[in-house]
């Protein structure tokens, strides 16, 4: 997708890119177009959402079960969660980031940081307050891992990604000691149909093709919006096996 600003509205928006040829003739001093861009919408299959949900049913059941009894979470329990998640995919953790902060960086090492945090911020996915950031999309690597820890079943996971989409999906509480999360069933749901829909895109929604200079719809783009940021340990890693190479070689 480009992206640009409509400085009339303050919004952004997005622009389908096209990948292919585009023909012009030059005639009388105007240019006319020869090859038009194919344009598609993204509509939803009726029911497959429902139908893949249902891989998540022992998941959501017990979700249902435990918000029953509270849906108000501390911070002090929903912090350390996302912190494991983030730093098993190799972002940094908070207390790492809040280092830096003593650190003497280039310019170009802490707009790197800035970035990370942004991405880090933003996983599995940009959902909610995460939406306008940069480095939304659905990051396809925190997004096998939280799949993963669903399917497997393991109660401690479980309670882990209860806390992982509440601090996505959940609103904030504030009392005299500290925040909270408070996330409702229905939170959940959205947030899980929206993940479904990542998940499963291509068995969910159809590419549908439009008549000649017909302007396509933006619902449902969202599903097919990636952000593959790399973490900078796992770039360090990469880069210091490259060196290895080359010095073996």
């Amino acid at each position: 997708m480009f992206y640009c600003t409509d400085h009339t509205r303050r919004e952004m928006y997005e622009i389908p890119r096209y990948v292919g040829r585009l023909d012009f003739q030059y005639v009388g001093g105007k240019s006319f177009l020869l090859t038009a861009p194919v344009a598609y919408n993204i509509r939803a299959k009726r029911g497959k959402v429902k139908e893949y949900m249902q891989r998540y049913e022992g998941f959501l059941s017990w979700a249902q079960v435990v918000l029953a009894v509270t849906d108000t979470f501390d911070s002090k329990e929903v912090s350390p969660s996302f912190e494991k998640f983030a730093s098993e995919l190799g972002f940094f953790t908070a207390e790492e980031y809040r280092a830096s902060n003593e650190q003497k960086l280039s310019v170009q090492e802490r707009d790197d940081l800035w970035d990370e945090r942004y991405a880090r911020d933003a996983i599995p996915f940009g959902y909610g307050y995460n939406d306008w950031r940069r480095g939304v999309g659905f990051h396809p690597m925190a997004c096998k891992k939280a799949q993963s820890m669903l399917d497997r079943g393991d109660p401690e996971e479980w309670v882990q990604m209860l806390h992982i989409i509440a601090s996505q999906a959940g609103s904030h509480v504030w009392n005299s000691q500290s925040s909270a999360r408070k996330i409702t069933m229905q939170d959940m749901l959205d947030w899980m149909k929206s993940f479904v829909s990542y998940m499963h895109r291509d068995q969910v929604f159809d590419r549908v093709r439009l008549p000649k200079g017909a302007k396509p719809s933006r619902t449902n783009t969202k599903f097919f919006k990636e952000n593959h940021f790399v973490p900078r340990k796992l770039r360090q890693v990469v880069d210091s096996s490259n060196v290895k190479s080359v010095a073996q070689f």
